[in-house]
Parts: C-alpha cells; sequence; structure tokens
C-alpha cells in the first residue's frame, strides 16, 4: 500500500487538492445559504456535481494516457488504479469518519458507555471532517432525520460520504481506458489558440 502510494502520489494529491478547493467553494455557499434549507440542499448538491466532475476529468484523462503507455508496452493496465487513487486520497476522511464513530459510541449514554474523552474525540473529530467534506453539508441535513440517534446515523453517514469519490475515480479511469466519453463534450480538450 505505502509503494502505491509513493509510486502515485501526484494523483493522490491531486485528488486532495480538489476536494480542499471544493470544501472552500462549499463552505462560501453554506455559509450565504445556511438560514434557506432548500438553498443549501442546491448548493450543496451543486457543490459535490461540481466536485465529481474534477474527479471525473482528473481520472479520465489518467485513463486515456495510460492506455497509451500499455499499447506501447511500458505499463501493464491496471483496471483498479482509480479505486486505488480515490481510496488512498480519501483515506483521511475515512479516518475522520471511524473516529467520529468511535467517539460516538463510547460517549453514548444511552450505551452506557459515557467516557469523557470520546465526548471530545466526537466533537473534534465531526467538526473536521465537516469542514473536509464541507459539500456534503446541505445534503446531510436534508439526509439525516433529527432525533435520539442523529449523531450515529451522522457518524455512519460520513464514512459513505466517500463511496461517491471513489466509484467515479474509478469508473472515469476505466471509461478514459476505453475512450469513451459521458458528456457531449471533452472536457480535457483544448483549443488551439491562433
Amino acid at each position: 500500500m505505502f509503494k502505491f502510494y509513493k509510486e502515485n502520489s501526484y494523483q493522490i494529491v491531486r485528488c486532495m487538492i480538489n476536494q480542499l478547493g471544493i470544501t472552500i467553494f462549499a463552505l462560501i455557499i453554506s455559509t450565504v445559504t445556511q438560514r434557506n434549507d432548500k438553498l443549501l440542499l442546491i448548493g450543496s448538491i451543486c457543490a459535490t456535481i461540481f466536485y465529481l466532475f474534477l474527479l471525473y476529468t482528473m481520472m479520465w484523462e489518467q485513463g486515456a494516457k495510460d492506455v497509451l503507455r500499455v499499447e506501447g508496452g511500458r505499463a501493464s493496465l491496471d483496471r483498479f488504479y482509480g479505486f486505488k487513487v480515490a481510496a488512498c486520497a480519501n483515506l483521511p476522511n475515512l479516518f475522520l469518519a471511524l473516529l467520529t464513530l468511535i467517539g460516538f459510541v463510547f460517549g453514548d449514554p444511552l450505551l452506557h458507555l459515557d467516557f469523557a474523552w470520546a465526548d471530545g474525540l466526537y466533537g473534534v473529530a465531526s467538526l473536521i471532517i465537516s469542514l473536509i467534506e464541507a459539500m456534503y453539508i446541505g445534503i446531510l441535513k436534508a439526509v439525516i432525520p433529527a432525533g435520539t440517534y442523529q449523531y450515529l446515523v451522522g457518524a455512519i453517514s460520513y464514512i459513505l460520504t466517500s463511496a461517491p469519490a471513489i466509484l467515479v475515480c474509478g469508473f472515469s479511469y476505466l471509461l478514459g481506458v476505453k475512450n469513451i466519453r459521458l458528456f457531449f463534450f471533452d472536457p480535457t480538450s483544448r483549443k488551439k489558440q491562433k
């Protein structure tokens, strides 16, 4: 795993930078629309779609480049490359989601595991993951029901929020390898200037 991370750190860091940029964009949107739940949901959906589009474009382009190396005999094709890169890029998100879940379980008085350290762990981890996954704020607010176990559902949902990025990266890499575009335009082409 460490070898894969070291060899593909450029793509992994690109995924993280895309997430950081969309996080800043989504925080601005959520700050502006926080008083109106419908606008917050619409802004969150738009930020999420934009984030996934950036990941799609990046991994599609990488798949198109890799197929040339494979056809030239300089490399072998790894069909799971996109999934692996996205999983490595989302390791901090998954780690924080796991800390949030552990903090909830060990700090929940209803489960009779009311440890003081767990409340702090839950608070810090959920705050950090809410900031770095800001594009999902409106969606999670609309989906998570208010009630006794609202925080448990929130902690579990943080684990699930990494799935769209991993799936989009994996499938867009495969589409790039096969030179199949999902859009009527080529997001990776650049017009030549005269």
